[in-house]
């Protein structure tokens, strides 16, 4: 993940959480952390209700 990759080598931005897990040796992470993530670091989309 792009994300993950990039937060690991920028200073100034909040690390992307880790794994939750891993199913087939592939990381899956809960939503609610990515949310939580985006919306600290301003990625996270205007709310459209």
């Amino acid at each position: 993940m792009a994300w993950r990759r990039r937060s690991a080598d920028w200073v100034r931005v909040e690390k992307f959480p880790e794994p939750a897990g891993r199913i087939s040796n592939r990381a899956w992470w809960w939503l609610a952390d990515i949310l939580d993530w985006a919306e600290k670091t301003g990625r996270q989309p205007p709310d459209r209700t």
